[in-house]
């Protein structure tokens, strides 16, 4: 049965969004809401529900002897209502949907395959496919979380809540034990305030590239000249700071994916240029399912023309990439003959789009980024 082999692959994709969402929604929270996150961060109706979750599994015997948090108990409708309830906290997050019903959307199709997975019902192709385009840019806006800074935790106002009574249990930390106690007393209605995400602009660039011969790498070279701005992502706009002079008493321009690239390749700097490749992949793999946009392949005109993607080809495992990006030159000379959106899914399906996806995520892993 090759499909359990693919319900593997899924599931190993499904227990790592989990296992990074659910301790980086909990520290968030804590963040801003200090050792009452649960109550205040957690909307009153998931908190019950995680309670119940966890005391149903407390009545059988689980030989569990660990502690488990309450947030271990979230799936992803769960974690969707935390999100939503705490805004300016997840931003990176909301934007893996352009909007909020799309983003409920997106949690709901995760769950569905959380839950076909438990009951040992084969995932499709396409939820495949989806999965592994979601996970990338999943990945992407928890490393975004990570290095934000700005969550400070909120005042202390002592004459808001009664006070608690001193922890009398030593051994476990002090936010386990409001935790549980939290879990036998009734539970406060939290300030649950909707956000409304913004629409995010579709990329459109440049048309993709198939391999590049030794004969055309001075062409495809040149073409490249102009790029994007570092940190945004594949757009219409060129990034014409290259060749804008810098004005007297203005900021210089902001460096350019170009000139990253151009260093790193000489430096031999593997994660800088892996990165960035990583960020274009992510939104090919996101709109060329999707949409019936040509994404730009800036960054891998560039990566492939240079004596650095050769010299690396085999120590890390760059196969997928070529792989992937020849894929997507097919489909941009499909969609060039008339080729409807049904029928590019229906191509990417009988050319394993989603194993070379699930091969790709597995490149990056390997190499860190």
């Amino acid at each position: 049965m090759d499909w359990i082999e693919q319900n593997l692959d899924a599931y190993r994709v499904i227990a790592e969004i989990l296992t990074d969402l659910r301790p980086l929604v909990r520290e968030r929270l804590e963040a801003r809401h200090g050792k009452e996150w649960f109550r205040d961060g957690i909307p009153t109706s998931i908190f019950e529900r995680l309670i119940q979750n966890k005391e149903q599994e407390a009545s059988i015997d689980w030989y569990e002897n660990r502690y488990q948090e309450v947030i271990s108990y979230a799936v992803f409708p769960d974690l969707y209502e935390i999100i939503i309830a705490n805004p300016g906290l997840f931003d990176p997050v909301l934007k893996l949907a352009p909007s909020q019903s799309l983003l409920n959307t997106r949690f709901l199709e995760l769950e569905v395959m959380r839950s076909k997975i438990g009951r040992a019902r084969q995932v499709s192709e396409a939820e495949i496919s989806f999965l592994t385009s979601f996970h990338l840019r999943f990945r992407r806006a928890v490393q975004e979380l990570i290095g934000d800074d700005t969550v400070r935790p909120a005042p202390e106002q002592p004459t808001a809540k009664p006070q608690k009574p001193a922890e009398s249990a030593p051994e476990k930390p002090p936010e386990r034990a409001d935790e549980e106690s939290a879990e036998v007393e009734s539970t406060t209605d939290p300030d649950v305030t909707e956000t409304v995400v913004k629409e995010t602009a579709g990329s459109s660039g440049r048309p993709p590239m198939r391999m590049a011969s030794p004969s055309s790498a001075g062409q495809a070279k040149d073409k490249a000249e102009a790029e994007i701005e570092v940190e945004s992502e594949p757009g219409p706009e060129a990034a014409e700071a290259d060749s804008a002079a810098e004005t007297p008493g203005e900021p210089p321009p902001r460096e350019t994916v170009g000139a990253i690239l151009k260093r790193a390749m000489e430096k031999g700097d593997d994660r800088v240029v892996l990165r960035e490749i990583y960020r274009e992949v992510t939104g090919i793999a996101e709109v060329i399912w999707t949409t019936n946009e040509h994404p730009t392949t800036s960054v891998w005109e560039r990566v492939s023309t240079n004596k650095w993607y050769e010299s690396n080809f085999s120590r890390l495992g760059l196969r997928p990439l070529s792989d992937f990006y020849e894929l997507i030159s097919q489909v941009r000379e499909k969609r060039k003959s008339g080729a409807a959106k049904s029928e590019i899914q229906s191509f990417l399906n009988d050319s394993k789009f989603a194993t070379i996806l699930l091969a790709l995520r597995d490149m990056f892993q390997k190499n860190s980024i």
